[in-house]
């Protein structure tokens, strides 16, 4: 009987330890304590060296252990040597695991999942890799050494073979499992038979074939039995029409589809919960009868005639930031066309057309309060010389004789890298200002997309004794598209959908990047 590899000695404590190499890694003795370490993990033991003297430290045990002390150099040098024979015969048996699953999938055909892939990098030895993808054949002779990578490489060219076979092999099931021969790009996605398939097509390109198709190739190749597949459609019509098409062609190819469901995801919802609970939940009637929108729109109008702040913040929401932020190097698409001077922008809802959406959001706030405006209006001091035109500052506010800039910078202050001499353009406005003796108000980019610059606004255009009038119903110039109330209640529905499905609580909503609260 062989007697098992041993390296004893004492702790700064000066209490006795014990390291003993067994066949499937080492196990360490500590007082009453006993830390087993795979071979796998082996590289959790170092030994460090000085003079004639070795000190042991061992990763991810308990804190009380410390350094092991009491070792020769030369009984460091053999435990140095046990660690990396461990390290390298695990590797050896993970490298034959992988090679097993790779000569498998070629016999038997069978695609390779991500969580199969993601089960073997897991179980992969603990040693680091080189940098390189790792040595690696695509033919039946294997690895000779794998990195993560190396090892993902050679799976996704086996499982590009595999298709290949299964494409060529099958062609005659998928040119009749439906009443059309599948596309390449459709009987592709069946064989990706992967843990999660995203199959992103056209409406009307055939995804419900794909679906049925899929269905019937697990069967089929047995990768599962009929009542371990479910299809989910989002309305009870296309769940029926789903059931009947399993029916039908399952039938057709000459298999049973006896346990296979087609469901709404509302009505498998309600099932799974009444499996694991033991009690069906009964839920609001207007989820199942399409009358979410109108339910909302009941709680918005009750909400708005309780709470002056929401009224105020909804119809702010609505008519001020609802299109999609955009960053200032990405500015959106001009809307508009002027035939008089030929340039093109954006129409804000008093009709008149402005150069940005950042200056489309301003003139909307103005008209919204009843702020009289002018927009690029000439400055009133001469300032046209042989550097620079007449001076025409973004808005002027003629009823309290304030100028008003808006920069296209972003939240560092910084404009588009291509606009040269901006920065310098906007130092002269500012020194021209100081010297004349005129008010100018400041906006940015960042500030009115994303930041509080309209509030801010709004508090300096009072301070300089503008007096404000929101009125949410004025209307829009004729042409002027904005957004109604039935938009914003579908994009809250939207927003709803979104939270519940990624499980968002209140306070990660308010966390999120870009939340801020109503002026």
């Amino acid at each position: 009987m062989t007697v098992p590899e041993q390296w004893r000695g004492t702790t700064a404590d000066r209490d006795d330890w014990i390291l003993v190499r067994r066949e499937e890694g080492f196990v360490l003795r500590h007082g009453p304590e006993e830390s087993h370490i795979p071979a796998s993990e082996a590289d959790r033991i170092a030994v460090t060296r000085r003079w004639w003297r070795a000190t042991v430290t061992v990763a991810g045990v308990s804190e009380r252990v410390g350094a092991l002390r009491g070792l020769t150099r030369e009984e460091g040098s053999r435990l140095e040597a046990a660690v990396q024979e461990a390290l390298s015969k695990s590797l050896a048996a993970w490298t034959q695991t992988v090679t097993t699953t790779i000569e498998t999938a070629r016999r038997d055909l069978r695609w390779i999942t991500q969580e199969e892939v993601s089960a073997l990098l897991a179980a992969r030895p603990r040693i680091a890799d080189t940098g390189s993808s790792g040595t690696w054949s695509a033919d039946a002779s294997g690895p000779l050494q794998l990195s993560e990578e190396g090892t993902r490489r050679w799976v996704g060219t086996v499982n590009e073979e595999v298709a290949a076979a299964i494409l060529q092999s099958q062609r005659r099931f998928f040119d009749t499992i439906e009443s059309s021969p599948l596309t390449h790009e459709q009987a592709r996605a069946v064989v990706t038979y992967d843990n999660r398939v995203n199959v992103i097509a056209a409406a009307g390109s055939g995804k419900t074939s794909v679906m049925v198709a899929r269905a019937a190739y697990a069967v089929a190749r047995q990768l599962a039995k009929p009542e371990e597949i479910v299809l989910l459609a989002f309305n009870k019509d296309a769940a029926q029409e789903l059931q009947t098409r399993i029916q039908r062609r399952f039938e057709a190819a000459g298999l049973s589809a006896d346990g296979v469901v087609a469901s709404t995801f509302h009505a498998f919802g309600l099932q799974v919960i009444g499996r694991a609970t033991g009690r069906k939940p009964t839920v609001a009637p207007w989820l199942t009868d399409g009358n979410e929108l109108e339910v909302l729109s009941d709680i918005v109008d009750e909400l708005k005639a309780k709470d002056p702040q929401f009224d105020h913040a909804w119809d702010w929401f609505r008519l001020l930031l609802p299109r999609p932020e955009e960053d200032s190097t990405e500015p959106a698409t001009p809307d508009a066309w002027d035939p008089v001077r030929r340039v093109s922008g954006y129409r804000a809802m008093d009709g008149r057309m402005v150069r940005s959406e950042g200056e489309r959001r301003i003139a909307n706030f103005l008209y919204l309060h009843g702020v009289r405006y002018d927009y690029e209006h000439p400055y009133q001091h001469d300032t046209a010389d042989a550097e620079h035109r007449q001076y025409h500052p973004d808005f002027y506010y003629p009823d309290i004789d304030v100028w008003h800039e808006h920069w296209g910078v972003d939240a560092h202050g910084k404009p588009k890298a291509d606009w040269t001499d901006y920065d310098q353009g906007m130092e002269w406005k500012r020194q021209l200002h100081r010297d004349r003796g005129t008010t100018l108000l400041e906006t940015t980019w960042a500030g009115v997309m994303e930041g509080d610059d309209l509030t801010q606004l709004r508090d300096k255009l009072v301070q300089h004794g503008i007096r404000l009038d929101w009125d949410p119903t004025r209307p829009p110039a004729r042409g002027v598209k904005t957004v109604t109330d039935a938009d914003m209640l579908r994009l809250v529905r939207t927003f709803m959908v979104h939270v519940k499905a990624n499980r968002v609580g209140p306070q990660e909503s308010r966390a999120a990047p870009g939340c801020r609260a109503h002026p």
